[in-house]
């Protein structure tokens, strides 16, 4: 028998199960666009390797710029001077300091020793102008060229032996499911099963971004899984080769960061390699450039590719493509990364014919005979970083100034 209820019914008396309830047809994800530097890589250069661990030749042009390394100041008359790297000079070289423009004859090498004929030149001839000088440690040294008497016999030949390489390929998956009976159940808005694919299909994209910057290489033991998994192959990110291989210069720590500061960096990151850059920016970075203006200036032009928004910057230096990568976002006080990437440098390399990111499906009440509905997204990859010195970084940002 119903229950009797006398006056105007309002909805608190209605009964909870009278309302229809109103879902929105998709359930909305917080983080729908995460893995922006990795999608542009797959979209731009991509291959394939037939092997767990994938192999590269990097090589680069004789270093022309060389510091002082001795903890010395010489004095003008000095004629043995220690470089960082005496490999990059033979006898014969016209080096410039860089402070005072003297010009010195390099004579013989041992090591790092060089010993020069200083302030080469001769009183009298065109361009002649006395400046020897002092030069302190760590100061720049330029090899502006060489010289020789004639009929000299062929000089020292000078030249960079390429260098191996490597990364490990990853096994990177990421699993869901859920029981038949809610994979077949009528449900307001969107269905579990489809939400929680593209629900974990965001997450794999994400933990694919971060393996792609943040990882680092591990060879695997190569043994078939028993009871753990203590020794699986991981790949290295575009910030291991950076801080391995990389060039100081562009590996800038900056906890405030001004306009000038950036300015400055810019310059160096653009030394080196294309001139056209990507820059994988942090927030915090992103937002100092509207502090600064940077983003009110004409040559300042936004667009759209491969679905998300990038932002070019026309600078004196070259062109910069800009991109706010959130996971790059410090949730304490370490600071930020923000990376300055060579896209005509770095592949995405997956294991051949299983490693492009595919949905594996498993089949219901196989094994164990479980009514659950299972699939994972798996992608097996690494990352090929050539000329780690055509890259860089800003690190420890934690804020911003004028």
């Amino acid at each position: 028998m119903a229950l009797i209820a006398r006056g105007t019914k309002a909805q608190t008396n209605l009964s909870s199960n009278r309302e229809k309830f109103d879902f929105a047809e998709q359930i909305a994800l917080l983080e729908p666009d995460a893995a922006k530097f990795t999608t542009l890589t797959m979209r731009t250069n991509k291959g394939t390797t037939g092997a767990t661990t994938h192999r590269w030749l990097d090589d680069e042009l004789q270093p022309d710029e060389v510091q002082i390394d001795d903890s010395t100041t010489y004095s003008a008359g000095s004629v043995t001077i220690t470089v960082d790297d005496g490999n990059a000079f033979a006898a014969g070289d016209l080096v410039m300091v860089n402070a005072s423009k003297e010009i010195f004859l390099v004579i013989s090498i041992s090591t790092d020793n060089l010993t020069v004929d200083r302030d080469y030149g001769e009183a009298g001839t065109p361009g002649y102008v006395a400046r020897a000088d002092s030069i302190s440690d760590d100061a720049w040294l330029t090899i502006i060229g060489n010289a020789f008497e004639q009929g000299h016999p062929l000089p020292s030949i000078k030249n960079f032996q390429e260098v191996e390489r490597t990364n490990v390929v990853q096994d990177l998956r990421t699993p869901f499911g859920v029981t038949e009976i809610v994979a077949a159940t009528d449900q307001y808005g969107e269905n579990d099963w489809p939400y929680q694919m593209r629900k974990k299909g965001v997450e794999h994209l994400r933990n694919l971004e971060r393996q792609n910057v943040q990882g680092v290489a591990v060879r695997s033991d190569l043994s078939l899984y028993s009871s753990s998994n203590t020794a699986p192959g991981t790949a290295a990110g575009i910030d291991f080769y950076i801080r391995e291989y990389g060039d100081s210069v562009r590996q800038i720590s900056q906890t405030e960061i001004t306009q000038t500061e950036f300015l400055d960096a810019l310059q160096a990151m653009f030394a080196n390699g294309s001139q056209n850059k990507l820059l994988l920016s942090s927030p915090t970075l992103r937002t100092a450039f509207d502090f600064w203006g940077i983003s009110k200036l004409n040559t300042f032009v936004a667009g759209t590719v491969f679905g998300m928004k990038i932002n070019r910057w026309e600078s004196s230096w070259g062109t910069l493509s800009i991109v706010t990568e959130e996971i790059l976002r410090d949730p304490g006080t370490d600071g930020e990364t923000s990376y300055f990437i060579d896209l005509d440098n770095v592949k995405i390399v997956t294991l051949q014919g299983i490693g492009q990111t595919r949905l594996r499906m498993l089949e219901p009440y196989k094994a164990t005979g479980a009514t659950i509905k299972q699939a994972e997204w798996n992608t097996i990859s690494c990352l090929e970083v050539r000329s780690a010195g055509t890259h860089g970084y800003i690190t420890g940002v934690t804020s911003y100034a004028a």
